[in-house]
């Protein structure tokens, strides 16, 4: 479904991204993996009204109250396909005649009448379609509305306007034949459609548009433009029932005036060409050679094939990534451009791969393309490239669809050339798909006896083209007999990959800048992870929220990109950058393919050295996190942790949470942000951790361009200041309304990590009491006495002290049991061995939940990286599991004395009580 530019839509006024949107119900640009949950993808399809009117019109609506615009966009069921040889082009010359007025709008009054109101207006011609849409403002839908229908039902094409758009579309034509992009195309059209109607250009002939008569114009639109034969989709801010009512009046069935001389044609589905075919033609104004191979591919009723082949072409030849460009452009720089995509019609579909290159390199960049489909065919795509191909398709959808006119555009694509159903399931169909799918519909579209090539050569060469299309033509006969040859790019079968992912050492260095690297090469990974860790974060802030605050803002904009254009730049490679806050440091996350690393580090160049902090969006950024803040405490789980922080650390910035950041947050000033930006936001505060598939001289290229080298850098000195302790135990409890549940939270202060012994066995301790459906807390309190359905421990690592914490959902009644089975298990923790078993199962938990939490390469560089700058060095992340089995019963015992003796909060949240109402006497 992807579109070309040298393809059969004709945009009348259309931009880019406007004429890409026409060209198919998706967008599908893969420049990289750009994750998107499937159950967000499936809310931004809402319901769909649809209703077919008595003349019968069919009317999709869509409602949108986000914004107060509406799009109103009829789709005509008929394009260059409906035309024959003395008429070819008539689809679009008319779609320009349509803006030429009607009885009640005389010419110039429609266009002017239309900006007057600030409408946004086009119109687009294909093979199978040709539609005409408007988007305005809300008050002025009816009479917009009004609009459209007359042009659409009752255009004049007044003869006075001919002679002059005859000559505005001929300059067209012209400047379409100038295109060789163009050239190619259509001559591959002509070769793989024969007879079809998908033969016909849609521009058409200049001598065509010159001679032909009004008369055949009327004939044809007349024949076409009945209500019938409309596809109106209207999308935005209506009411559905109005809007069809309104609809209804403003499309009445027009009197239908049988043609004299048109016959529309019967039309079947394309059958492919039965042999192969190749033509080299030339140009004289060209310098570069142009290549293209085409296949007959799947119609829309064939989804499932459809939707295959997207995935295939996605991996072949869309974006840095793809095996196309690596070959051709990284591995040897052959060709200055070379793409591959799947064209989805009504009647048929259309496979392209088509190259650009010097003409020196033709040769041997028709042979590459030739090998990379030979190895595409025999082995299909790998696991790795059909996720990332699912994940960018899924997000072009969801991007295509946060427009009004985008969506009307998908909708109305879907439901002309094939059903409303396609566009509704359009997610759920791509994740359908199968590694076994794609091979299966490679292997039947994929036919080289039944492919179509053509050249296009500069005739300064003075090739002899009959014998350069003869040699492609053989080049074609030959290439299914061809023997595959191993590639670098070929997908290896699952054992191959696994013997082969073998990740290079891990490297510490200290560069030029003052920045602490550390880098872990992993050569068959597709992606490159990159953390940044800023030391200091939420721990050092003298204000609370200043932290959050400033991470909030780094991505809101920087002189050069607005938060906007940040989030389109990175959206539109598949990168991801975001900015958060912890409480030892502030963290910067980054993920591209290896091939968009560059780009990816520009935009976290701008974003790190940057920040506008602009005075409006600090004030937008607190009065959001107020109402975040507001929001979490509607959780009274949230509130009895908030509650319990705050009290652990009373004068510690650990404990800068909830109520104590919306106290303070109105008192951040924009030169405390700048201030805390410009103390701790230096690259001798900063470890740079980066896991995944990347040069490691260019990495540390792009790293030290962040910041001027220093001569004499001095060591980072900023630390989290130490946590005091606490004098005595204390119990927090707040009440709220009609709650059916009370949340317990009991907490201690424990030892940071780089106390490591110590460390190492709470976490084994934490394991063993809270963590999972065998621990003592979950068995004793949940199985054995059903007093809650949540019920665990956690302990976070700290550079300081950090927070060893049980906690239970409990009914009220039962919150004196739940407290006395919590001083139960702790006291059998200081009083006896844990027996062997138990504590070999416990840290055995341990280890595999350690282990499969560095499954991407965006976990591995947050432990690599987090380890290094809260002071365990990066190291503990490969000595931390055998640290773990050194832990014995009497580790258990010895620290379940030292932090359980010790002074505890306890944050109860529970129902307020009722209060019962004085008897009457």
């Amino acid at each position: 479904m992807t579109p070309v530019s040298f393809g059969p839509i004709h945009p009348r006024l259309f931009s880019g991204q406007q004429i890409k949107a026409l060209a198919c119900a998706l967008l599908v640009s893969v420049q990289g993996g750009w994750w998107i949950n499937l159950a967000q993808a499936d809310s931004v399809i809402p319901k769909v009204e649809t209703y077919t009117l008595p003349t019968g019109q069919t009317l999709y609506i869509k409602e949108d109250h986000s914004q107060p615009i509406i799009t109103i966009d009829t789709w005509v069921k008929t394009g260059s396909v409906n035309e024959n040889d003395k008429i070819n082009g008539v689809s679009h010359f008319l779609e320009h005649l349509l803006f030429k007025g009607t009885n009640l709008y005389k010419p110039g009054v429609i266009d002017r009448l239309l900006e007057s109101r600030g409408s946004q207006f086009n119109a687009a011609t294909s093979d199978d379609f040709t539609h005409y849409y408007i988007t305005t403002a809300t008050p002025y839908f009816k009479e917009t509305l009004k609009l459209h229908a007359d042009m659409m039902l009752n255009a004049a094409i007044p003869a006075s306007e001919l002679p002059q758009e005859r000559k505005v579309v001929q300059e067209e034509i012209n400047r379409a034949n100038d295109n060789p992009d163009r050239q190619l195309y259509t001559e591959l059209a002509k070769l793989m459609y024969g007879q079809h109607g998908y033969a016909y250009d849609t521009l058409g002939p200049k001598e065509n548009i010159a001679s032909i008569p009004r008369d055949s114009i009327l004939e044809y639109y007349h024949y076409w433009y009945q209500p019938q034969n409309f596809n109106t989709i209207i999308v935005g801010d209506v009411n559905p029932e109005e809007a069809k009512k309104l609809v209804t009046e403003a499309f009445p069935k027009p009197p239908f005036l049988a043609p004299k001389d048109y016959q529309a044609p019967q039309i079947g589905l394309v059958q492919p060409p039965s042999a192969p075919q190749a033509k080299v033609l030339e140009n004289p104004s060209i310098t570069q050679s142009y290549f293209a191979l085409g296949f007959l591919g799947p119609a829309q009723q064939k989804p499932k094939d459809v939707y295959a082949l997207d995935i295939a072409l996605l991996a072949l030849g869309n974006g840095k990534s793809s095996r196309l460009y690596q070959a051709l452009r990284e591995a040897k720089p052959l060709a200055n451009s070379v793409s591959a995509g799947n064209y989805t019609q009504k009647y048929s579909g259309l496979i392209v791969i088509n190259a650009e290159a010097k003409p020196e390199n033709r040769e041997v960049v028709k042979q590459e393309i030739l090998k990379q489909l030979k190895q595409l065919k025999a082995n299909g795509i790998t696991q790795a490239e059909l996720d990332k191909a699912k994940n960018q398709y899924i997000k072009d959808f969801v991007f295509e669809n946060e427009t009004t006119d985008g969506t009307a555009s998908s909708i109305g694509y879907n439901v002309t050339i094939g059903s409303l159903q396609d566009y509704l399931d359009h997610v759920s169909n791509v994740d359908k798909v199968t590694l076994d799918q794609v091979k299966d519909a490679l292997n039947r579209y994929l036919n080289f006896n039944q492919a179509v090539m053509v050249e296009l050569l500069p005739s300064s060469l003075k090739a002899n083209l009959k014998a350069e299309s003869s040699a492609d033509l053989a080049l074609l006969q030959t290439t299914e007999s061809f023997p595959i040859v191993p590639s670098a790019l070929s997908p290896k079968a699952p054992e191959a990959i696994e013997a082969a992912e073998i990740d290079s050492a891990i490297d510490k260095k200290t560069l030029s800048n003052g920045m602490t690297l550390i880098s872990k090469p992993r050569k068959n990974s597709a992606t490159v992870a990159v953390k940044l860790f800023i030391k200091g974060g939420q721990g050092v802030e003298t204000i609370p929220g200043t932290a959050s605050l400033v991470s909030t803002l780094m991505m809101q904009g920087t002189p050069s990109r607005t938060a906007e254009a940040i989030s389109r730049e990175l959206e539109s490679k598949g990168m991801s950058l975001t900015v958060s806050a912890d409480e030892d440091f502030i963290e910067i996350t980054g993920s591209a393919i290896r091939e968009d690393l560059g780009e990816l580090f520009a935009v976290l160049k701008d974003v790190l050295r940057n920040p506008v902090f602009a005075q409006d969006e600090i004030s937008k950024k607190k009065e959001q996190i107020h109402q975040a803040l507001a929001a979490s405490r509607d959780n009274p789980s949230s509130l009895a942790f908030e509650n319990l922080t705050t009290a652990l650390y009373p004068h510690h910035s650990y404990g800068n949470e909830g109520k104590r950041v919306e106290a303070n947050l109105d008192l951040i000033s924009r030169q405390d942000l700048l201030d805390y930006y410009n103390l701790y936001f230096v690259p001798q505060n900063m470890v740079a951790s980066v896991v995944g598939n990347f040069d490691e001289a260019t990495l540390q290229n792009y790293l030290t361009s962040l910041y001027d080298s220093c001569t004499s850098c001095q060591r980072s000195l900023i630390s989290t200041p130490p946590v005091p302790a606490l004098t005595e135990s204390k119990t927090v409890t707040e009440e709220k309304p009609q709650l059916s549940a009370t949340w317990l939270a009991q907490g201690w202060l424990v030892p940071p990590i780089r106390e490591q012994k110590d460390y190492v066995a709470l976490k084994v301790l934490n394991s063993l009491l809270g963590t999972g459906m065998s621990s003592r807390l979950f068995v004793d309190l949940r199985e054995k006495q059903g007093l809650a359905y949540v019920v665990g421990s956690m302990l976070p690592t700290r550079e300081e002290k950090s927070r060893f914490v049980a906690y239970i959902g409990t009914d009220p009644a039962n919150l004196t049991r739940v407290q006395n089975g919590f001083n139960h298990e702790i006291t059998r923790l200081q009083n006896e061995l844990v027996p062997d078993k138990e504590l070999a199962e416990a840290k055995s938990k341990l280890r595999g939940s350690f282990s499969l939490a560095h499954n991407t390469n965006i976990n591995q560089a947050y432990y690599l990286g987090f380890y290094e700058v809260v002071g365990a060095g990066y190291e503990f992340d490969k000595t931390y599991p055998a640290l773990i089995e050194q832990v014995t019963p009497q580790d258990i015992q010895r620290v379940a004395k030292l932090v359980f003796s010790g002074p505890s909060v306890l944050s109860v949240v529970k129902p307020t009580a009722v209060t019962p109402s004085p008897a009457r006497k």
